[in-house]
């Protein structure tokens, strides 16, 4: 959370803005395209509204709103008057930041003239008023907006209506508007097919409770189609008539209250209160049964909770509803119900489905069998799942991208195990027929986990000539050249042979293909293999590389080999090639390293040619921020000012970072203050930061009133992430009940991911709550599906400090009888337990444990294995001594003379003595040796 001490953080976002360095550029040069031409229809007097509408449009996509306000203001020194386009990206604008204030006054200015005001304009202040949190102004809105859904637009607008509803939360509202759609549309239809009689008879034979406005005007529609003039003016009367009334139902206000009750529980009012919604059928909907039951099973009554639950059927209803009235078949709606089913074990209603649809002769698809199939794989139904697969696969269009790799790769290693190879070779046939991918290919992307998974799409069957036959062959072979370039390789496998293999079959190798290899390798963090694809393109004489392609290339170079080599590179670039973005990874690596005298330099050399850019200040200000230096940073803030250069969301962030972390609070809040002047600056973790600071700072006070600020921003796709941070930061302040409370939250909303579970056990941890870690735990343990290790992990190690070893071996044999494999930091954390509490042969054996499970050149955890060799060679027992040494030489870990020079105090220098010529001789050569005495050596 604080990007200080995380800077591997830093460097994603940093990595992530080189990555667009060069889509941007190519951006602000169409930007200053489109702005120079605006500039000449200014000169010869062409500018026209629609000129200035698609300049507006641009500065709104670009999110720049200053010169957006200049523009308004210039067309009203023009006095060219704005249509209604104008307003409406205007309003858009303000509604998408949001920029409530300006929003209300736009929306003022529209109402007054009814040729600017439509109902999309309140559906546009709806969505901004929920953006701003603020859902009683947006329902005011929306009302608007229903009341002017009329006539061709009625359908869109009410579709739309229905959704900003639904994102609001408020169920009852989006049934209202489905039953004004569903019975407005069946008008229409049956007046269609039947005529006009027809329709009257079905208008009337809806309960008036249900004749909304648009129902009428569906009627309406009818009566001038059929050119009946009377009975459309009567028509037009009786909805001018309901429009006038403005009744308004009150369900939401009812199901807050039935809400409330049932969770108490207080069984009598909540019963009055059901028994008074049932009244009125506007009022109850299938919700309020199920909160009814959770209320009645709160408080013990199951039989009571079993006959509410019965009326809870309402799904299935509007599936029936469907079935028995629809004209048009969509797949998508049994297939939808069908998913449903299968994620909740109910199988036999997604079969009667499918039956059904057969029945009536209607064709599933391959998703229908797909869901089916996976249901069936979900629940051990194998046999049945391969069944539904191979219908699936028949179904399926030829070379239709799917999505099925695990279930596949299930259903063959089901087969295999049973030792069906009939079977299992006809899906092979079959996979391979539909031009899908092979049954190997699924395997293995499952085996080597998701970053294989995706990235293969297709499998690899080459073609019978060098030549490609067409468009749709041509990606067919540069995908295949991109999946054998992608799947996990050690280090030392070069991707060179991969592609000259490739030469030799006869193909091309594609610039683009290559390109996109090494952006996925990078983003895999496999630099030395994107770096060999760029090496093998060096040596191509048909492939030109760009200025941008250098740029990566230095960045992989350094990461992979160290800046020295990276510098040796750079100094071998001509210098045509020498653009600003080599400069920038260079000053990129010099930051990465902390070099700050080398990245000045840099620095001062892109100012010098003008190249100078925002990244670059960034690059700078995250370097001055690591390195704790805030003067150089304040000056180098002070620059940005004094050349016009505006800092983005990223520069605030890292001031704020580093203005926290020391903490400075004055200066911290004074930035603070300046952000929320800008809602484009200003997000949850600006404010989960600054809480931080006041943490560090003891003012738990303040830092309590950021969080609130915190969690009411922290919503969307961001709101796991952001409540992980806070839950963490209210364990940091002691807060126990609002470390629960945010629990609580995370839970709610559905699926809680493993990243939860460890911040939660984090957060008790903090608090010194080993019960409250148990029961988390022990939660996980019961609904856990991807085993993440890192959650028991926390548990042990909580044990290994507090003494409780027979707990931490308890939870390490339960995860062994399950199949799951503890990794090295398990075994790790254990090994330093068991030191910690003076039981030296268990640590010396789990010591090896940890060795055989950690990944090459992983780092240890120094304290708790050198205290291994010291007791063994304390013991004379040299042979386990030697042992542990050559498994840390193989795993390439580091050799054991490092470990004990990194723990000598300064009175054990003088005994160095032998151990310096047996051990760390036969590793390093001297000069490394003297340099790790300088290093390591104690202050």
């Amino acid at each position: 959370m604080n990007g200080l001490t995380t800077p591997s953080v830093l460097i994603y976002y940093l990595e992530m803005l080189q990555s667009v360095c060069i889509w941007y550029q190519k951006l602000m040069d169409w930007k200053q395209q489109r702005k120079g031409t605006m500039q000449k229809m200014r000169y010869l007097g062409n500018a026209n509204v629609e000129a200035y509408n698609i300049m507006m449009n641009l500065y709104v996509k670009m999110g720049d709103l200053q010169k957006l306000h200049s523009l308004v203001l210039e067309m009203e020194d023009k006095r060219i008057a704005g249509n209604a386009f104008s307003y409406t990206i205007r309003l858009n604008a303000y509604a998408s930041v949001p920029d409530i204030k300006e929003m209300e006054k736009l929306l003022m200015k529209m109402e007054v003239d009814p040729l600017l005001i439509e109902w999309n304009a309140y559906a546009v202040a709806a969505k901004g008023y929920i953006k701003a949190g603020d859902v009683e102004k947006a329902s005011k809105v929306l009302k608007k907006c229903e009341h002017l859904s009329k006539w061709k637009s009625a359908r869109l607008a009410n579709e739309i209506v229905l959704s900003v509803y639904a994102s609001m939360g408020k169920k009852n509202d989006v049934y209202r508007i489905w039953n004004k759609l569903k019975n407005r549309v069946r008008l229409y239809l049956v007046s269609k097919a039947h005529g006009l009689e027809a329709a009257e008879k079905y208008f009337f034979s809806i309960p008036e409770n249900l004749r909304a406005s648009c129902v009428y005007v569906a009627l309406l529609n009818c009566y001038t189609d059929a050119k009946s003039l009377r009975k459309a003016e009567e028509t037009t009367l009786m909805v001018l008539e309901m429009e006038d009334k403005g009744i308004a139902g009150d369900a939401f206000s009812y199901t807050i209250r039935l809400n409330a009750y049932a969770s108490v529980p207080d069984i009598k009012e909540m019963e009055k209160l059901l028994m008074k919604m049932e009244v009125d059928p506007l009022l109850i909907e299938w919700n309020a049964y199920a909160v009814a039951a959770k209320g009645y099973i709160k408080a013990g009554d199951v039989e009571k909770a079993s006959k509410v639950l019965k009326k809870c059927e309402h799904l299935k209803k509007i599936f029936a509803e469907w079935e028995a009235n629809h004209v048009y078949f969509d797949i998508r709606i049994p297939n939808l119900l069908i998913a449903i089913y299968c994620r909740k074990a109910h199988l036999e209603r997604a079969e009667l489905i499918i039956k059904r649809l057969l029945e009536s002769g209607k064709r599933p698809n391959f998703r229908t069998w797909d869901h089916l199939a996976l249901g069936y794989c979900s629940h051990d139904q194998m046999e049945k799942a391969v069944e539904a697969l191979k219908k699936a696969i028949l179904a399926c269009e030829p070379r239709l991208k799917t999505h099925i790799y695990s279930l596949v790769a299930s259903c063959v290693d089901y087969l295999q195990s049973n030792g069906d190879a009939e079977r299992e070779q006809e899906i092979k046939r079959l996979l391979e027929e539909r031009g899908l991918f092979s049954a190997e290919i699924c395997i293995r992307s499952v085996k080597h986990g998701p970053t294989s998974l995706m990235v293969l799409r297709f499998s690899s069957y080459g073609t019978n000539s060098g030549t490609l036959a067409s468009s749709s062959a041509a990606q067919k072979e540069e995908d295949d050249l991109y999946q054998r370039l992608l799947p996990y390789a050690p280090s030392t496998v070069s991707m060179t042979p991969i592609i000259n293999q490739w030469i030799r079959e006869g193909k091309t190798v594609e610039y683009t293909v290559l390109k996109k290899a090494i952006k996925q390798l990078r983003a895999y963090r496999r630099f030395k293999h994107a770096l060999q694809i760029y090496e093998w393109m060096d040596n191509s004489k048909h492939l030109h590389i760009t200025p941008g392609d250098v740029a990566v290339r230095v960045d992989l170079i350094s990461k992979a080999h160290g800046l020295e080599a990276a510098e040796e590179y750079f100094a071998s670039i001509p210098d045509n090639l020498r653009s600003s973005y080599v400069y920038g990874a260079l000053l990129n690596c010099y930051a990465d390293a902390k070099s700050s005298i080398k990245a000045e330099g840099t620095m001062q050399k892109m100012r010098d040619m003008g190249d100078a850019n925002l990244l670059a200040y960034n690059v700078m200000m995250n370097l001055y921020a690591k390195m704790r230096d805030l003067e150089k940073l304040h000056s180098l803030v002070q620059e940005m000012e004094d050349k016009g250069i505006a800092g983005n969301v990223i520069s605030y962030t890292i001031r704020l970072n580093a203005y926290a972390s020391v903490p400075d609070v004055k200066e911290m809040e004074k930035l603070l203050i300046k952000m929320e002047e800008n809602s484009l600056l200003i997000d949850w973790n600006a404010y989960a930061v600054v809480a931080n600071g006041y943490i560090k700072a003891g003012d738990v006070e303040k830092a309590s009133e950021v969080l609130k600020k915190c969690e009411h921003l922290s919503k969307g796709k961001n709101a796991r992430l952001a409540n992980e941070s806070i839950l963490s930061l209210y364990a940091s302040m002691g807060k126990k009940n609002d470390v629960y409370r945010i629990w609580n939250k995370l839970k709610n909303r559905g699926k809680v991911y493993s990243s939860s579970y460890v911040s939660m056990i984090s957060g008790l941890e903090k608090l010194d709550d080993i019960d409250g870690a148990e029961k988390i735990f022990a939660e996980w343990e019961a609904k856990e599906v991807y085993f993440d290790a890192r959650i028991p992990n926390l548990l042990i190690a909580l044990y290994c400090r507090k003494g409780q070893l027979g707990k931490a071996e308890s939870i390490i044999e339960r995860l062994l009888e399950n199949g799951k494999r503890p990794n090295y930091r398990t075994w790790d954390r254990l090994a330093g337990g068991y030191y910690s509490h003076n039981q030296m042969e268990k640590a010396v054996e789990t010591l090896k444990k940890a060795i055989l499970a950690s990944m090459p050149l992983r780092k240890p955890n120094i304290d708790s294995w050198a205290p291994c060799i010291d007791y063994l060679q304390s013991n004379g027992d040299v042979e386990r001594a030697e042992e542990i040494k050559r498994l840390l030489k193989e795993r390439g870990i580091f050799s054991a003379g490092w470990i004990y020079i990194n723990r000598l105090r300064k009175e054990d220098y003088i005994k160095l003595g032998k151990y310096i010529s047996d051990v760390v001789f036969s590793s390093y050569p001297r000069g490394w040796f003297m340099f790790g005495l300088i290093y390591f050596q104690p202050k």
